[in-house]
């Protein structure tokens, strides 16, 4: 979402004026650093479940240079997601 707020988000001079604001750029930036990091240290006994936020989104990132148009199929075809990575 950050990464769309960077590219496509005219912020309003108000939202400019915030005190803590940083750019939705910088913010992308340290969001996917963030990710890359609990995907290299990350483990399963201490984050169980949880484990898998930072792999869904990775795997969401590779889709997304893989094969951009992947959500067109995302509800039609449950579950199994290496079948999105395969081009159209």
């Amino acid at each position: 979402m950050a990464h769309w707020a960077a590219t496509k988000y005219h912020p309003t001079s108000e939202f400019q004026k915030l005190p803590d604001l940083i750019s939705f750029s910088a913010a992308a930036d340290q969001i996917r650093a963030g990710t890359m990091r609990e995907l290299s240290t990350l483990r399963l006994e201490d984050y169980k479940r949880v484990a898998f936020y930072p792999i869904g989104a990775t795997e969401g990132l590779l889709l997304d240079r893989s094969n951009p148009e992947w959500r067109n199929q995302y509800f039609a075809e449950k579950f199994d997601n290496w079948i999105y990575f395969k081009r159209n």
